[in-house]
């Protein structure tokens, strides 16, 4: 979907996302994007959500209604865009404007170089850069660290390097809650469940190999 390849540059006023009081949009959530503006409007009669594309003085360039916008993503340089409609994950081009329908679960990623990572739930196998790598277990989370995917699944972590997979994390008893990347290190949470309580445990590593 994205080539990589291409060097990916970002312009001085990368960081300021406010939307000026000038520009007139029509949505309910807003965003600011690098090429100009994007915004949801879901209808609760039908659950379906029209999508509308503005330029940067707040011109629409087109709309397109969906099923829904389940997780809706901006890539970190906000030029490209990803949801969930119930069916697809819809990959919106916010350049072009073009839409791509992938086959995929609402599970997925942007890298801050602009990979994109989804897992296909149907055939349990997780893309990233034109590479399929199959997965023995339900695929909770997706997330990038250090350009490295990570493939959380329910008790134990897997990292992407290349073409090939390893086993990141693992512990006896323990289920993966959540993983989260701060400050280049990846925070690992976990839950164990008794009779009468959970228990939860924290890890965290700078080098995805020392925990």
């Amino acid at each position: 979907l994205i080539d990589n390849t291409t060097e990916t540059k970002t312009s001085s006023n990368e960081n300021d996302f406010s939307i000026p009081s000038s520009v007139q949009l029509k949505g309910s959530t807003k965003f600011r994007t690098h090429f100009g503006y994007i915004t949801l409007m879901p209808y609760e009669e039908d659950a379906q959500c029209m999508v509308r594309l503005y330029d940067q003085k707040g011109n629409l360039l087109e709309q397109t209604l969906f099923f829904q916008t389940i997780n809706f993503t901006l890539s970190p340089d906000r030029k490209f865009a990803a949801f969930h409609d119930t069916r697809n994950i819809q990959f919106i081009d916010l350049g072009t404007g073009s839409i791509t329908a992938v086959d995929g679960s609402s599970v997925f990623a942007f890298s801050v170089n602009n990979s994109f990572a989804y897992y296909d739930e149907k055939n349990s196998t997780v893309h990233v850069n034109k590479n399929e790598f199959k997965v023995d277990g339900l695929v909770t989370k997706l997330l990038f660290s250090q350009e490295n995917l990570l493939i959380a699944l329910r008790s134990k972590i897997i990292a992407v390097e290349g073409k090939s997979i390893r086993q990141l994390f693992s512990k006896t008893s323990e289920n993966i809650f959540d993983i989260e990347v701060f400050n280049d290190k990846l925070y690992i949470s976990t839950k164990i469940v008794f009779a009468d309580h959970f228990e939860f445990n924290s890890y965290f590593t700078n080098d995805l190999q020392n925990f």
